[in-house]
């Protein structure tokens, strides 16, 4: 369980510790209402990759964005059980099983996973224009700034994962 705990923090904080939002109060009350209206704005989209590999864990995110709303956000991992602290395809399964339960039940988030002879993938995608960030803070894992964020700022995602030792690609 020692070796899970950083892994699935590497994981989360890709998806969660990137939700920062911006709380400029002259956003528009209905966050919803203004990601969408942004997504269907004539503004041209956008899209930005960041990478990390640390200990048998390899994350892309992947952003896509508008000005500075992002509208969607794919994240790929790939670990191997034994970064994840698990020996077979089995453990795995049900180590995973009910982080996996909390994704699939969040309206804007569908995960898949797929586990190998040695590693396990997953590929996460939020869709802003769907998603609740109240209800996103409340996936395992997430520690947000702001869960009345409006929307989800591209500036501050970019700075965050850089931070974190991503690289652009």
């Amino acid at each position: 369980m020692r070796k899970l705990r950083p892994t699935l923090t590497l994981i989360t904080l890709c998806l969660a510790g990137s939700l920062f939002g911006c709380d400029n109060k002259d956003t528009p009350k209905e966050p919803q209402t203004y990601v969408q209206s942004i997504a269907a704005s004539n503004t041209p989209e956008e899209k930005a990759t960041f990478f990390n590999a640390v200990n048998g864990v390899e994350v892309k995110v992947t952003y896509y964005y508008k000005g500075d709303v992002v509208l969607r956000q794919d994240v790929d991992n790939k670990m191997t059980y034994t970064s994840a602290g698990v020996s077979n395809k089995e453990e795995a399964q049900r180590r995973f099983e009910q982080i996996s339960n909390a994704y699939k039940n969040t309206t804007g988030v569908t995960e898949t996973i797929n586990y190998q002879d040695d590693y396990v993938t997953e590929n996460i995608t939020v869709d802003y224009t769907k998603a609740n960030i109240s209800e996103l803070c409340k996936l395992p894992g997430t520690s947000l700034t702001d869960c009345n964020a409006q929307y989800l700022s591209m500036l501050l995602s970019e700075k965050m994962v850089l931070k974190q030792g991503f690289k652009k690609q």
